[in-house]
């Protein structure tokens, strides 16, 4: 509204919108926030694109009742989880009539009436009542006229040094927008929010310092990781990787998830550094390790802790502390 505001620090903070697919007939497409509002589920639906949008949207229509294909560029879903986990989850969803067509590259979308088209690189073509691009997400960058001063970016959003601090002094930048490796999360956001908060304050001047952060995906069952992946551990002498079959420990344990499991990984000082988890009980069990891993906490002290029992989260620390020092 050609508004001026002036200030002795700025700090980004527009975060993402729904991806689009450079493809012709993508207009055709629904997003994230299109599913959400639905005023009915759709007789059938194509997903394209396999991680966390794709996968959990498919999980909750197809359990509505809708006919769901899932068309991934890639030759799996969710790459950045446990590729055993990852699959069993395929598996299960693909039981339940979740169709999935991996390795097809999207060129083309296109409406006959009430039916849309997706065809693919390789010669396939998907139809069903209604499509959506669950490709990901990009950083609100392009209409804040950056480059202009200097603010620089790239394809994952603004860059930053150690210090949450853009190319340009005084401006920072903070949450999803951010070109980042850590996970873009609603906790990660308020964590460099808050930090930026004690820099502009005077209150620190060290390097931010990110603990382990846990993602999960609520696909059915439900998935969760943390620290070091078991992909990173197997590439790796620094790491060793232990399964715990949760299914297998009786009603105390389970809770009669027939999925649960967890995958550790511990390094050479026999420490908790990442951990991998399938089943219902996945998001509470993975922040019951949060601060096992943050803390270092060694076999000593989970023997000095009482949880509420019977409870999966009481289970977990009682086994793991089997592995530890």
């Amino acid at each position: 509204n050609d508004d001026t505001y002036t200030a002795d620090n700025f700090v980004l903070a527009m975060g993402q919108r729904p991806a689009k697919l450079p493809v012709t007939g993508t207009e055709l497409t629904h997003d994230s926030k299109d599913f959400l509002d639905l005023p009915e589920m759709p007789k059938s639906m194509i997903m394209i694109g396999a991680g966390f949008i794709g996968m959990e949207f498919a999980s909750i229509a197809q359990a509505a009742g809708s006919d769901v294909t899932i068309v991934e560029y890639a030759d799996r879903a969710l790459a950045n989880f446990d590729a055993d986990y990852t699959n069993r989850v395929v598996e299960l969803m693909t039981a339940k009539g979740i169709k999935f067509a991996f390795n097809n590259a999207v060129e083309q979308i296109s409406q006959d009436g009430d039916v849309f088209s997706v065809k693919t690189a390789q010669g396939n073509t998907f139809q069903a009542d209604m499509v959506f691009d669950t490709t990901g997400r990009v950083s609100n960058t392009d209409d804040m006229n950056l480059a202009s001063i200097g603010v620089e970016t790239n394809r994952g959003g603004v860059i930053v040094n150690d210090h949450m601090q853009t190319t340009v002094a005084h401006i920072y930048a903070s949450g999803d927008v951010v070109a980042k490796t850590t996970p873009r999360l609603t906790p990660t956001a308020t964590f460099e929010s808050l930090y930026i908060a004690d820099v502009l304050l005077g209150q620190t001047t060290a390097a931010i310092a990110y603990p382990a952060v846990p993602s999960v995906t609520f696909t059915l069952p439900r998935m969760a990781q943390i620290g070091v992946s078991t992909a990173e551990a197997a590439d790796s002498d620094e790491y060793n990787v232990y399964d715990i079959n949760f299914a297998q420990l009786g009603m105390f344990a389970s809770h009669h998830d027939t999925e649960a499991k967890v995958k550790i990984v511990l390094n050479q000082q026999k420490q908790l550094v990442g951990a991998a988890l399938i089943g219902d009980a996945a998001p509470e069990l993975v922040n019951t390790l949060v601060p096992i891993i943050n803390h270092k906490y060694t076999k000593a002290d989970l023997n000095k802790t009482i949880y509420a029992f019977p409870t999966p989260s009481a289970m977990l620390p009682m086994l793991l502390a089997n592995f530890l020092a």
